[in-house]
């Protein structure tokens, strides 16, 4: 029998005497597997330890041994109990298997066994097929255990593991971010046993990683979670060591405290403290095992070759690292980096805006120009006014003069950055530029920190740490030093993206502004805006606040022209129209003398990919505000706008060409709060707007849970039992999606109706729902889809909606915070619509009825419209006229350059004719969109003949279908193996808001349907074809044939109404309207009613 035999043998003689006695059946096979490997290792001279200290801290999700040869680290076992499925995809997502697999699939050598089969994983891939030793149980092998040659093979691979060389940027990128998620999940797997081991009664002070936390909060981010600690502590320790194999340093050959003195050598002090710091005590941890593996897959780089041909191979990295690391982390912190086109033409604005209206004709070369980012990323907005300054002082004086400037700009150049990795990345590339253009740094080091912008500015002065610390705590100090006392004269960036960021804002949302006694952030609040302002609880909107306080009001008093600069920051276009902005409209028009918008995404949402600027679906401005000297705050600065529409490399020339005195700017609204946007050409400002004649509006349906509302009753059962009988806590949380608005172990009160669920018992105590309550709502337009009728499962279900479904009751639903996009210019339905009804971008909801079923008209409008229009204009008809005058695709078409200022406003004939025309014509709208359960037919109408009607005549068959498809040319549209037939172009690609009708119809029912996924009920679908649903699609079809027909009536109608006298909104006002509504005459009237409807008694 050879040596490996032996060892073999050996291993099944101890595995079954230690699996024949008591004990947990993965624990016992502890011994044998790590003696068989030791041996096997010994059979080609290799000293192997097998450590199982990995398994102290959390056994819950690691690898159970951590494996040494001749002293190196070179990889990880993981066992099973005998007869445990070693197939991940066998796994359920949340067991304890499937969590932890997530984990292992990260490490490059990876052993994983039962004890009788063995698989070999790098990377979560399988290195070669499994191997499974010659016996079904390890407790009944009779005489000798054997098993193939190959698993020899397989065991030595994995003992004989080295660095695969790295000589590439994809390499690298491929090797690091999962190294660097695993080191980041054992940090938060240490720090969660370490707060269990405390609060067991373990001394807190003897733990490692809770020290760590305490220090790093104290240094540098004193409200950080442990979770962002530990994101940080790998971010910092992996780029640190990138740091150092970029400058030479070998890290294979050298301890990592020696790797830290050589980074701090080559002026990365920050990076290379923290490196010491953060690995000084954690020697054969978990986490340990991890830097030391991190360690010895970046000794294997040759970064001569991985930077070869790259020009800026630190940004490259970065922005490819993080979009392995965590892809969710960068799409949560809106870390999405900015092309260089765009962060120059904002530079060379910014210098262009300094000459021209500051008197500073150095523009960014001026000696008392400070400028700052404050959300610097990898360094791109830093160094594109290096070069600005560099060319131009070059352009002026000769290349000589290039160094000159650019050291003067250096220590007038300021960075802060939350992020080590991106900070290390912004230092290098700063840094070389510096060096390239011959300046010299400054002796205290460049003016970048790692640090919190939106942290107070008087925080960070604590004395209590050691030197070490105080070293590193210096960037903080130093930050929040140039926030209180520097005089800045512009702050430009890119900062993050993140909605419902409340609790982020640090300082600008909650902290206390000595001069005014109030959070900064209240600045841009208006009185009785509050309902509307939960917009500015995002990233980006801290930051614009952040940026007026630094160079409008911090240093005011402290310097000369100290409340004077420019902010200039490509954001989210929110801002610009949203009515939750209204506040900070009026202080950026008080504070500044002038301002100027540029749109790069006037498409909207989720633009073309070749127009995008981002690949992001938000749609962003660069906007510029600038206060010169003498502002009058009284006096509403002059802004300019411009948008620059068509493929990206087109508006990247445009943004390149733009100067102040371009034709193309447009002047934009001057009202304090008015929108950002330009001046309509026309009467449009004259109309009424739909928020001035139906004054009760609101947000439609909104549970934040994708799960509780689909098109298929038996999915929605299903996922309800689903939620109830799982009995583990946190899978079950998960499940439910547990906000801050409703928990599954809380009371919820019943909604209105008599349709709806009205036990309130918590969710937690109900073991089963037999039959659920289904309400069918607006989901999308057109698309009728059913809701779990539950108050306990909807974060805001809008009571006053559920209790407004009265007889009469049609729903206007308006895109009032953006453009409206292609469609018409309103929906009407008799369901309650959903938040995302209009075309899944938000909107709101004005119903023709109170809950009461009194008319939600304004009061007095009733008596205005007869005084001006004549007798048989009446406010009960107004919901009517709207439907033929905005439901039709032609309104936007005659008002898109209007619409950019969101909001609809309708043209009011004084003809009675005309009016009596489109009332009748929009009962005829309103009897489509509503399926016929409101409005009414109207005769003067020629309907689609039936023959022409879309017909289906071939059934979809028992199961949902895989595609659909549609032949134009025939006209037929083929869904799995049914079949429509007389279905045309324009009902197919029928649109409301930019959205596709019937594809978005049919997307939501496919086998893999549409939608976002926030909870593992979201994938729980019924895989049946519901009947009805051929139906429906079948309904639709025809509604949108019969629109598209009406659609040259209306447009005639549109038409003569404009061309015609009009009744204004003066008028309208002057002829007994009222105006000037407070919150109280906008809310629901939820009270019985028991006048007439639309009675003018009823409107005073």
């Amino acid at each position: 029998m050879g040596d490996f035999e032996n060892a073999v043998a050996e291993y099944g003689a101890r595995a079954k005497a230690k699996l024949s006695g008591p004990g947990e059946r993965e624990a016992l096979l502890s011994g044998p597997v790590s003696e068989f490997i030791t041996a096997v290792g010994a059979l080609s001279s290799k000293e192997v330890v097998a450590h199982d200290e990995v398994r102290e801290l959390d056994g819950t999700v690691r690898p159970d041994f951590g494996v040494r040869v001749n002293g190196l680290l070179v990889g990880h076992i993981e066992l099973k109990a005998p007869g445990v499925s070693l197939d991940p995809t066998t796994y359920a997502p949340n067991s304890h298997n499937g969590k932890q697999w997530k984990k292992l699939e990260l490490l490059p050598n990876l052993l994983h066994t039962n004890g009788i089969e063995w698989r070999l994983w790098r990377f979560g891939e399988l290195v070669d097929e499994p191997v499974h030793m010659h016996t079904p149980d390890l407790t009944k092998t009779k005489g000798t255990l054997t098993a193939p040659s190959r698993l020899e093979l397989i065991l030595s691979a994995f003992l004989g593991w080295t660095p695969t060389p790295i000589s590439s940027l994809t390499k690298l990128v491929d090797t690091l971010a999962p190294l660097a998620a695993m080191l980041r999940e054992e940090v938060a797997a240490a720090l969660r046993a370490e707060r269990r081991a405390v609060k067991a009664g373990a001394d807190r002070d003897s733990q490692p990683f809770i020290g760590l936390a305490k220090d790093w909060k104290m240094m540098l981010f004193p409200h950080s979670t442990d979770g962002q600690f530990a994101d940080r502590y790998a971010q910092t320790v992996v780029f640190a060591l990138v740091l150092a194999i970029s400058d030479g340093t070998d890290i294979a050959t050298q301890s990592l405290h020696e790797v830290s003195k050589q980074l701090e050598g080559h002026h990365h002090t920050l990076m290379g403290r923290a490196l010491n710091l953060l690995t000084e005590h954690i020697a054969n941890s978990p986490a340990g095992l991890a830097v030391e593996m991190i360690t010895r897959a970046l000794g294997a780089v040759d970064w001569a070759k991985v930077s070869a041909g790259s020009s800026d191979i630190y940004l490259h990295l970065y922005e490819h690292f993080l979009g392995k690391y965590d892809p969710a982390l960068r799409k949560k912190s809106g870390s999405y980096y900015t092309p260089v086109e765009v962060v120059d033409g904002m530079v060379r604005l910014t210098d262009l805006a300094l000459s021209e209206f500051f008197n500073k004709p150095d523009g960014l070369r001026s000696p008392t120009v400070s400028v700052v980012d404050p959300a610097m990323g990898t360094g791109t907005y830093p160094l594109s006014v290096l070069r600005r300054i560099g060319d131009s002082a070059a352009a002026l004086y000769g290349d000589g003069a290039t160094a000159d400037a650019v050291t003067s700009a250096i220590n007038r150049l300021y960075g802060i950055e939350l992020q080590s990795g991106p900070f290390s990345v912004a230092e290098l590339r700063v840094a070389g530029a510096v060096e390239k253009f011959g300046a010299q740094v400054p002796s205290q080091g460049m003016n970048l920190f790692v640090a919190d912008t939106l942290e107070d500015p008087d925080e960070g002065s604590d004395t209590r740490l050691s030197y070490t610390l105080q070293l590193i705590a210096q960037q903080r100090r130093r930050a929040n030093d140039m926030k209180r006392k520097t005089n800045v004269q512009v702050v430009i960036g890119n900062p993050p993206y993140m909605e419902r960021a409340g609790g982020r804002g640090g300082w600008i949302e909650s902290g206390i502004d000595t001069n005014t006694g109030v959070a900064p952030l209240d600045a841009f609040r208006t009185e009785g805006n509050g309902r509307n302002e939960f917009p500015l609880s995002n990233l980006y909107i801290y930051f614009w606040r952040w940026a007026t306080w630094k160079v409008f009001e911090s240093t005011a008093k402290a310097a000369d022209e100290g409340d004077t600069g420019i902010v200039c920051f490509i954001t989210a276009t929110g801002y610009l129209t949203g009515p939750g902005f209204k506040g900070m409209r009026e202080y950026l028009r008080r504070k500044a003398s002038h301002g100027w918008i540029i749109n790069l995404t006037p498409e909207g949402k989720k633009p073309p990919a070749k127009s995008a600027v981002f690949n992001i679906e938000t749609p962003v401005c660069i906007g510029i505000f600038a206060r010169t000297p003498d502002t009058d705050e009284d006096v509403p600065a002059d802004i300019r706008y411009i948008e620059f529409d068509g493929l990206r490399e087109a508006k990247f020339e445009n943004l390149e060409a733009l100067t102040f005195d371009d034709q193309r700017w447009r002047s934009a609204r001057t009202g304090w709060q008015t929108t950002f946007t330009p001046a309509a050409a026309g009467n449009w400002d004259s109309f009424p707007a739909l928020f001035d004649l139906m004054p009760w509006a609101t947000t439609g349906v909104t549970p934040n849970r994708n799960w509780v509302i689909g098109p298929s009753k038996a999915s929605l059962e299903l996922r309800l039992r689903t939620l109830l009988s799982e009995n583990d806590p946190q899978v079950r949380d998960a499940m439910f999606k547990v906000t801050r608005d409703r928990r599954i172990d809380k009371r919820s009160k019943a909604l209105p109706g008599a349709d709806v669920e009205t036990d309130t018992t918590p969710l937690s105590s109900v073991p089963l729902i037999a039959k659920p309550k289904l309400v069918q709502t607006m989901f999308r337009s057109f698309d009728r889809q059913w809701v779990l009728a539950d108050n306990r499962l909807m974060d805001m279900a809008r009571p006053p909606l559920w209790e407004s479904r009265v007889p009469g009751q049609v729903f206007v639903v308006e895109q009032h915070s953006i453009h409206p996009g292609a469609g018409p210019g309103l929906h009407f339905s008799a369901l309650m619509p959903d938040i995302n009804a209009f075309n899944n971008r938000g909107g709101r909801t004005l119903p023709r009825l109170h809950p009461n079923g009194s008319p939600n008209v304004t009061p007095g409008l009733d008596a205005a419209l007869k005084k001006e229009i004549g007798p048989s204009a009446s406010a009960a008809d107004i919901v009517f006229y709207i439907a033929a005058i905005t439901g039709h695709p032609a309104f936007v078409e005659q008002f898109a350059d209007e619409l950019s200022t969101p909001g609809i406003r309708i043209p009011i004939t004084a003809e009675p004719s005309l009016w009596d025309t489109a009332v009748q014509l929009g009962k005829h709208v309103v009897w489509l969109t509503t399926y016929g359960a409101e409005g009414e037919r109207a005769e003067a109408v020629d309907d689609t003949a039936p023959e022409e009607l879309p017909q289906y005549m071939k059934s979809v068959g028992p199961t949902r279908p895989e595609s659909y498809e549609f032949h134009s040319d025939e006209g037929v549209l083929t869904l799995g193996s049914g079949r429509w037939e007389n279905v045309t172009p324009e009902v197919f690609g029928y649109t409301v808001g930019n959205v596709a009708v019937v594809q978005s119809w049919l997307k939501y029912r496919m086998a893999k349907p549409t939608g976002k996924v926030s909870s593992p009920l979201d994938e729980l679908h019924d895989p049946n074809w519901a009947p009805e649903w051929s139906i429906e699609l079948t309904e639709l079809l025809r509604v949108l044939t019969n629109l598209v027909a009406m659609e040259g009536d209306l447009d005639q109608l549109l038409g003569d109404v404009l061309a015609g006298p009009l009744v204004s909104m003066k008028q309208l006002v002057a002829a007994g309207m009222r105006t000037g509504l407070d919150a109280d005459d906008r809310k629901p009237k939820c009270t019985p009613y028991t006048v007439g409807m639309f009675a003018e008694t009823n409107e005073s």
